[in-house]
């Protein structure tokens, strides 16, 4: 600090002996003048540390994104450093994870007032992959559509950037690389800079989101489901395993445990998938068929599942594999509403397929 403060002396000394001496000398002479203009320094303000840069540097230390036209020379305050970022980091990004939860809940809910407006025939499915490819392509264009007017608009707050180096700096701020490139020159339009980036942190938080399922998609694409059961998922705020989840199920619905331990999660969710890519293709018939024939041959998931392990309490669904309850020749065929609760029923007094039945007591 005292060679800073000795040196900055030492500059301001000769600075103004050069000054005196331009003063003085009537000639003015040109190496004079070239000598002060090489010693003349321009201040940034930006760089110097007050109020305002230091909340520069606080919102590029908690969003990740840094200020590096200042940063603490001290150990006493890059310890400080340490430990608020320690604790704002994480308070920050819950924030912007919210705010972006919120956009996707409003992107949400201006596609079913669209949908609603537009007023279709057929009734809309609530179909997982389609919402997930209609959320993306919105997503991208607000993205790309953010980033433009904030090329466009935000350099009009400095009147430095044109629109392409504007594009360029946002895209550079709104992926977590660089901050200190947006800050404009009056501080006025500070807290519109920082609402702006919030936002745009939000969105890119969601197409972050979306693209990792999509390279799920393309990691897990082609292999076989398996451990199912053991599969982890949030429930109340807790992870719980899917088999001690349908355990707990299963205990409201008067089943024994014994009895969904036995079911063949692997080859149930496997076909439950194909069941519903098929009746997402309009292919019933084609699935009515195949299901008809895994129950003729005793290869349905479901039966499967009754005939390893038949329970042994009169309280839990008996099974009748030789004396069905109802005849298959006087059946009617199934509609795809019937067809689409095979996989998806509610333990209540019904036939599950045409051959095997459960009973309930």
């Amino acid at each position: 600090m005292k060679k800073n403060i000795n040196h900055l002396s030492y500059h301001s000394l000769v600075l103004l002996f050069l000054q005196i001496l331009a003063h003085w000398t009537s000639s003015r002479s040109h190496t004079v003048r070239s000598i002060m203009d090489c010693l003349h320094r321009d201040t940034d303000e930006l760089s110097q540390w007050n109020y305002i840069t230091a909340t520069l540097f606080g919102f590029g230390v908690v969003t990740t994104l840094g200020y590096n036209k200042i940063g603490p020379i001290t150990t006493t305050g890059r310890i400080f450093c340490i430990c608020y970022g320690l604790i704002g980091i994480p308070i920050t990004m819950i924030i912007i994870a919210n705010i972006g939860q919120h956009l996707n809940h409003l992107v949400r809910i201006l596609r079913l007032k669209i949908e609603n407006f537009c007023k279709k025939t057929t009734k809309v499915e609530d179909d997982l992959e389609a919402s997930t490819e209609i959320a993306s392509l919105v997503l991208l264009v607000v993205f790309l559509v953010y980033v433009a007017l904030g090329a466009l608009f935000l350099p009009l707050l400095n009147g430095e950037y044109d629109f392409l180096n504007g594009l360029y700096y946002n895209f550079l701020c709104l992926t977590a690389i660089d901050f200190g490139q947006l800050v404009p020159r009056r501080m006025i339009f500070l807290p519109i800079t920082f609402i702006y980036v919030c936002i745009g942190l939000a969105i890119t938080t969601i197409a972050i989101e979306v693209g990792s399922d999509y390279l799920k998609r393309f990691h897990n694409l082609g292999q076989k489901i398996k451990d199912v059961a053991a599969t982890k998922v949030w429930f109340g705020g807790k992870q719980v395993k899917v088999r001690d989840l349908l355990h707990i199920v299963g205990e409201k619905c008067g089943v024994e445990p014994a009895l969904i331990d036995a079911i063949d999660l692997d080859n149930v969710v496997t076909q439950a998938i194909a069941v519903q890519y098929l009746v997402t293709s309009n292919n019933i018939e084609q699935i009515i068929y195949e299901f008809g024939q895994q129950v003729e041959h005793d290869q349905s998931p479901l039966v499967d599942v009754i005939l390893k392990k038949p329970p042994s309490l009169s309280s839990s669904p008996s099974v009748s594999s030789k004396q069905p309850s109802i005849n298959p020749s006087t059946m009617p065929p199934l509609s795809q509403n019937q067809y689409s609760r095979i996989f998806c029923h509610r333990p209540h007094r019904c036939t599950i397929h045409r051959r095997k039945t459960i009973l309930w007591n």
